[in-house]
């Protein structure tokens, strides 16, 4: 593809007839694009190509601005776009062709225009959200695809974690530089969680209605809080070989596509920007409490949810080592866990006021609780345990 001068201002992609120009004289030079809704920090596009690449009529287009697109208050560093292609293209040179979890190919990165041009997934995909609210693994009608879904992405999660904590080819230093990838799990998850339970969140008007005679005690905020601190020292200290993993940082139901139209299931990961170096834990646990989400609240899904994250759980724990015999992977993603259900319930909720309370209340006792062995050894992470 034609490569713009370094003196040359980057191009705003931000609409259709803007890509297609961008795109004229190129292989993937385009007789339509599509704009597509979903996501809130980037412009995504589908292209009908002139002339197929690879054997494929479409592509899909990425493209990164420094504010996200959804808030144009908010800024979000470029390099981004170079983290999240790194991520794609070292994980997925390593996934087993037998898998049925992937990542979509790279076709073409321009780090001058953040421009990331991947393989599209298809026109039928849909997210596992989508894939579970339609009923479409639901356990009672006798299909193995919700076991199935749960068992493949637990070993490909803990494939991609023990394969970096030997830190091969530098990834644990490189991914260690996505800064911005930590600070906003620090906020999601340790900076801005006590504050939602003792209402001086910035966010705390609009949540008010859902959590306004929500009460609970200050010992356990002020114990959330100690323990949330610790998290993040932990986030920006230095690696720690053997403990720290490559983590994904973003592995929840929305950026999980299927594709259940052809021979065999097929399911794709997306959104890799976020990647860092960090506690496994951490990423085992935002899948968890996103799936309990479902559980939780989606008549529908429930079933299935339950299913996955049961065989996801059990997956992850029969693929990954631990020869010291430690509880920290249990503790980190029951921490998590609690962490996501207090912070995301309110924010999105997943039912109706009483359901928001339930998780937030449960969230509480996962936080306060994290470090109890007991404790854990009768909760949804017992089986991350040491046998």
């Amino acid at each position: 593809m034609p490569t713009p001068t370094p003196s040359s201002e980057s191009l705003s992609l931000t609409s259709a007839p803007a890509v297609e120009s961008y795109l004229t004289n190129t292989p993937f030079a385009g007789q339509s694009v599509t704009y597509l809704t979903g996501g809130t920090v980037n412009y995504l596009y589908r292209v009908h190509l002139l002339v197929p690449f690879e054997g494929s009529q479409t592509v899909i287009l990425k493209h990164a601005q420094p504010v996200t697109k959804d808030w144009q208050d908010t800024a979000w560093d470029l390099r981004r776009q170079m983290f999240e292609v790194e991520a794609m293209m070292r994980v997925r040179s390593r996934i087993p062709s037998s898998s049925i979890v992937t990542i979509p190919k790279i076709y073409h990165f321009d780090g001058h225009n953040y421009v990331i041009i991947m393989e599209d997934c298809g026109p039928d995909v849909v997210t596992l959200t989508e894939f579970l609210s339609s009923g479409g693994a639901a356990p009672s009608s006798g299909a193995e695809t919700a076991k199935t879904i749960g068992v493949a992405l637990g070993e490909f999660l803990a494939s991609i974690h023990e394969w970096s904590r030997s830190n091969p080819d530098g990834i644990l230093d490189l991914f260690d530089e996505n800064t911005q990838a930590k600070e906003a799990a620090a906020e999601f998850y340790y900076d801005r969680v006590a504050p939602t339970l003792d209402r001086s969140d910035k966010d705390w008007q609009e949540l008010s209605p859902l959590l306004s005679d929500l009460q609970v005690d200050q010992a356990k905020i002020q114990l959330i809080s100690t323990l949330a601190q610790e998290y993040r020292s932990k986030l920006f200290s230095d690696r720690v070989p053997g403990r720290d993993v490559f983590a994904m940082g973003d592995f929840w139901h929305a950026n999980i596509l299927v594709d259940s139209h052809g021979p065999t299931l097929r399911i794709f990961v997306l959104d890799w920007e976020v990647a860092k170096r960090g506690l496994p834990g951490s990423d085992v646990g935002l899948f968890c409490g996103g799936m309990n989400f479902l559980v939780r609240g989606d008549k529908v899904a429930s079933e299935a949810a339950t299913v996955i994250l049961q065989t996801f759980i059990e997956a992850y724990a029969r693929c990954v080592s631990n020869s010291e015999g430690s509880a920290s992977l249990a503790q980190d993603t029951l921490f998590h866990w609690g962490g996501y259900s207090v912070f995301w319930a309110p924010r999105y909720p997943p039912g109706d006021r009483e359901a928001v309370q339930a998780l937030v209340r449960e969230g509480v006792d996962f936080l306060i609780h994290s470090q109890d062995t007991d404790f854990l050894a009768q909760s949804p992470a017992q089986g991350l345990l040491p046998k």
